[in-house]
């Protein structure tokens, strides 16, 4: 481990997260290099997760701030209203960070200034025996398939930055001005996109991973897909210049092309799919399907399921 000075703050935001956060708090319980504190914020959960947190008996200094319902962005910048560390780290609550994972955060901070870094977010296959989560495992794995392990640094081009597994130093995450809380998603992007533009260095750690608990259903992601697609459109509302960095690849169909999705987009497909009705199709194949699918029903056709 490099020598440091830093107190570390772990900033979780939830938002009815009983049943996945324990999970999470328990991961940072077991870290090579323990967080000085832990403050989760729950972000107007109408569930049972403030009793299970005041329960709870596990050796991390954990402080729970509760809130209206804000949206994840506000309810990291309200945990950093409160934050005594001068390095702070985020994760997710249905998140849990590898062992090293805040060891990896430290070290690299340790040896660089004015940086945010991003490790990896992964899908833990083992959690369930639904073909559509290990296509989602297929997925994150494709999308970081360009990086080396270890740290690669980031730039307009090939920005890849999740607020999921995110570190920065508190004086440097006010110098940006925090989290955009007009955003409900796409708020990671926005922010390297402002620390780049301010001059400091953005990274990818590869090798620095934490496990993705939230065991998705088909339907449920093509819901995601939906709520990419708001919060993009209103990140290039909010900020125009962005527009060219985020706008996603025009699907150019033809008669034939718009005829499969127009086919494939169906509720139907969908039930299949979370039922595992498929995987007698060989993987490529049937990974293929999945994509059309989703594509389909989030961009091309989205009215078709709710």
């Amino acid at each position: 481990m490099v020598s440091d000075n830093f107190f570390i703050s772990v900033i979780i935001p939830t938002y009815n997260g009983s049943q996945k956060i324990v999970r999470c708090l328990n991961a940072l319980a077991k870290q090579t290099r323990l967080p000085n504190e832990v403050i989760v914020v729950i972000d107007g959960s109408t569930d049972d997760t403030q009793e299970i947190l005041n329960a709870l008996k596990i050796d991390l200094n954990i402080q729970v701030i509760v809130q209206d319902n804000l949206g994840r962005s506000a309810s990291r910048n309200s945990g950093v209203g409160k934050a005594k560390g001068n390095l702070l780290i985020y994760f997710d609550d249905d998140i849990r960070p590898s062992s090293e994972s805040i060891e990896r955060h430290v070290n690299v901070h340790a040896k660089n200034q004015s940086i945010v870094i991003s490790g990896q977010i992964l899908e833990d296959t083992s959690l369930s025996d639904k073909d559509i989560f290990r296509f989602k495992a297929y997925l994150s794995q494709k999308w970081t398939s360009k990086y080396h392990e270890g740290i690669n640094q980031l730039s307009h081009k090939n920005l890849f930055l999740t607020a999921a597994n995110l570190s920065v130093r508190k004086e440097d995450f006010e110098k940006l001005g925090g989290f955009d809380s007009r955003l409900k998603d796409a708020e990671d992007f926005d922010l390297a996109m402002r620390a780049l533009n301010a001059g400091m260095n953005v990274l990818f750690d590869k090798s620095n991973i934490a496990w993705h608990d939230d065991v998705i259903t088909c339907k449920a992601y093509i819901q995601r897909q939906k709520q990419y697609q708001g919060a993009y459109n209103k990140l290039i509302q909010i900020n125009p210049s962005y527009k060219d960095l985020v706008g996603e690849r025009k699907l150019n169909l033809n008669f034939l092309k718009r005829s499969i999705y127009f086919v494939l987009s169906w509720k139907f497909w969908v039930d299949q799919i979370d039922k595992n009705r498929l995987t007698i199709l060989p993987k490529k194949i049937r990974y293929r399907f999945y994509d059309i699918v989703i594509t389909g029903l989030s961009k091309i056709y989205p009215n078709r399921i709710s």
